[in-house]
């Protein structure tokens, strides 16, 4: 097969997967809507990408979509996201990405979604669960039903001699990257039950001090997946997300909209990186690979 047919026939794959996700939600009740790319504001989680002097080309479709709960129970997007990313096997300056949003759901309903579809994709895919609070209970013996990120970030620094950090989460997102995602190696994984400061806006878990229903799901040591129930406290969505400098523009207007009745606290999203689930559907190692046309970019 010749190097021009090899693009052909990721092409195709990208469509039939594209077209498959589309259907598998039409068939749950999902529809399809449609964000703006230039946003007034940047969520400020990754690096900018400038569109003018007024806007920036979005990072996520996150915020914007979750504010059209307003008039859909069921919503999702597919649509390109640019961030200033040093372009890898992994990572592009500009990529697909499909999000969900949900009302009334938890994290039970997301993940069951998540395996339906990987099974609808490919069915060889044998999935994985891991309790990333458990294993942190069983390496380090912190207890995050009880205990707290202040204890397991200190329990990391004494176990494993990392440099302290003013923010748990840069500490704590650095073990699970180095110690747990590799676990993914090879495989089809779901993390689920993370450490509380890892996702500032996910619900903390009922009678547990500092576990999230946040999961994410991988394929060969790759994020493909990321899920969570929102924080319904409204006041400690402000506080928490506040607490890691993360209560923008964009959360103030979510902030806005539950505050005024307009808006469902009660909300739950997913995201999909569209390349990478076609890297871990199809067997690939390179990101660029499903990305095309590239002499144009």
């Amino acid at each position: 097969m010749t190097s021009k047919d090899n693009v052909t026939a990721r092409i195709i794959e990208k469509n039939n997967l594209l077209k498959t996700l589309r259907d598998f939600l039409y068939d749950k009740n999902f529809i399809e809507v449609i964000t703006p790319i230039t946003r007034k504001f940047s969520s400020e989680l990754f690096p900018r990408v400038q569109f003018n002097n007024e806007k920036y080309l979005r990072d996520s479709i996150e915020m914007a979509l979750r504010y059209k709960l307003k008039h859909y129970a069921k919503i999702f997007e597919i649509g390109q996201c640019f961030r200033n990313d040093r372009k890898s096997l992994t990572h592009s300056e500009e990529f697909l990405m499909l999000e969900l949003y949900v009302i009334n759901e938890d994290i039970d309903y997301l993940i069951s979604l998540c395996v339906n579809l990987i099974n609808t994709l490919n069915p060889d895919l044998t999935i994985e669960k891991i309790s990333v609070s458990g294993f942190i209970k069983n390496v380090l013996n912190v207890d995050l039903r009880y205990d707290t990120d202040d204890q397991l970030k200190e329990a990391i620094i004494n176990k494993y001699k990392f440099s302290p950090s003013k923010h748990n989460f840069e500490v704590i997102n650095k073990y699970i990257e180095r110690y747990i995602e590799p676990m993914s190696h090879g495989k089809c994984m779901i993390f689920q039950d993370y450490p509380r400061c890892t996702i500032s806006i996910a619900r903390l878990k009922d009678g547990t001090t500092s576990i999230i229903n946040r999961f994410e799901l991988f394929i060969n040591n790759v994020e493909v997946m990321h899920g969570y129930e929102d924080e319904n406290d409204l006041e400690l969505f402000k506080e928490r997300a506040q607490e890691v400098n993360l209560f923008n523009e964009e959360e103030k207007i979510i902030y806005s909209a539950i505050k005024n009745g307009d808006l469902s606290p009660n909300t739950a999203g997913l995201g999909i990186g569209i390349e990478r689930l076609c890297m871990g559907v199809f067997n690939s190692t390179d990101i660029q690979k499903y990305i095309f046309s590239k002499i144009f970019a």
